[in-house]
């Protein structure tokens, strides 16, 4: 592991452990709001918890792109392969967060008594999960596309001027 990719996962990393703790604290705080408006048993108690979930994994998914593609520019020589590690790399935070997910969708779903539900639930948050690791690696592999045609062009356009000059006599 490259020291950029290093620094990127340790950034990467923090801002998961803010989310989870925020996490943790926001489906306290919608317990808390259900439980005190009698409505702790619906099923809008499972949408609030599903959407702080799928909003958590968007934040991460965000932190992840803004960090690896960090790493991506900075480097002095990368190849498609490190993308891919990177990649991967990036999209071990989201499954770190889909674990913390799956356990407090499946404490909500049991204080509900709706264990059922705890299936759906879980595939609904995936599709958010796999949304959100294509989105990292999309931005990731366009960023490294993005970054060598920038180089081929600044290249490219060295070299014209390079030979402009020898032709024209050094006054280019």
């Amino acid at each position: 592991m490259s020291v950029l990719q290093s620094l990127a996962k340790q950034k990467t990393d923090a801002e998961l452990n803010r989310q989870l703790a925020a996490l943790s604290r926001s489906i306290e705080a919608i317990c808390h709001e259900h439980a005190a408006q009698g409505r702790f048993n619906s099923g809008a108690t499972l949408k609030r918890v599903l959407a702080a979930c799928k909003d958590a994994t968007e934040k991460q998914r965000d932190t992840a792109i803004k960090e690896y593609l960090w790493a991506a520019s900075q480097a002095l020589l990368a190849s498609q392969s490190w993308v891919e590690c990177l990649v991967l790399d990036a999209s071990q935070s989201i499954d770190s967060l889909h674990i913390e997910s799956e356990k407090h969708i499946k404490e909500i779903c049991e204080k509900i008594g709706k264990p059922d539900l705890v299936a759906r639930l879980l595939l609904d948050l995936e599709s958010t999960e796999v949304a959100a690791k294509n989105d990292i690696a999309l931005a990731l592999r366009s960023g490294f596309a993005e970054r060598s045609r920038g180089l081929v062009r600044s290249g490219a356009g060295f070299v014209l001027r390079l030979l402009s000059r020898i032709i024209k006599g050094g006054a280019a």
